[in-house]
């Protein structure tokens, strides 16, 4: 009998987030270009056909919330509104991470050398990417 992967509902959303992120800027990279409505279609698309195909093989789990958890959202709640009003003025912040949120793989080294001052800029800006839709969704302050 097979075993059935066992995932959050959390869990798979964070997953299939950052398949999305990484299809997108693999396509970018293979197309030549920097995020377009197309290609965000397109890797919503191959996502949640990825997703569908891999349906039987994953269980998804539905947790109720303690009310230890909900504490905990209240306060890091309490805090991201907190910080609403202040910009991000972090070294990291302005000379790299803002930078990798929005471009995709590039080639920085012969199109723009060496953009921002470390050589982060070179390297797999995933987590970066992560952060780019909320950014434009919710503003650059959250």
């Amino acid at each position: 009998m097979k075993t059935k992967i066992k995932l959050n509902v959390f869990s798979l959303l964070a997953i299939l987030y950052i398949l999305f992120i990484i299809i997108n800027d693999y396509m970018c990279l293979i197309f030549k270009t920097n995020a377009s409505a197309i290609l965000y279609i397109a890797s919503f698309v191959l996502t949640s056909v990825l997703f569908l195909l891999l349906r039987k093989k994953i269980k998804i789990e539905y947790k109720v919330f303690d009310k230890i958890d909900i504490v905990f959202f209240i306060i890091i709640l309490i805090v991201f509104i907190s910080r609403l009003a202040i910009p991000d003025s972090a070294f990291d912040s302005l000379n790299y991470h803002i930078y990798n949120q929005e471009r995709t793989f590039s080639d920085n080294a012969t199109f723009n050398f060496f953009p921002a001052r470390w050589i982060n800029t070179f390297s797999l800006p995933l987590a970066d990417r992560m952060h780019y839709f909320f950014r434009l969704i919710l503003g650059y302050r959250l």
